[in-house]
């Protein structure tokens, strides 16, 4: 009983341990160098958006939908609760 209750502990401290070490690793920075900002970055990216932007400008939307009558006669479906008392101010605390 005492060997069980010895290897459940160690093996909660070394996952501790694993996870701290996961942690400092994932919140202490990125090990890949970023790129600098430079003209020629922002140039590349500018070229881009707008060569993006230019795809993009060709597409409309029929709202034409919003003016159906269809569209129109639709309700939302609501649901009505009913007010629940508030329970204990701390539940924790004894009785």
């Amino acid at each position: 009983m005492k060997k069980d209750r010895l290897i459940t502990i160690s093996v909660a401290v070394a996952l501790g341990i694993v996870l701290l070490g996961a942690g400092y690793f994932y919140f202490s920075g990125s090990s890949v160098s970023e790129l600098p900002v430079t003209s020629a970055n922002t140039a590349s990216s500018t070229k881009r958006f707008k060569g993006l932007a230019e795809q993009l400008s060709p597409l409309s939307f029929d709202t034409g939908i919003f003016s159906d009558a269809r569209f129109k006669s639709l309700h939302t479906i609501t649901a009505q609760f009913t007010a629940v008392p508030a329970g204990r101010t701390d539940p924790f605390a004894p009785f």
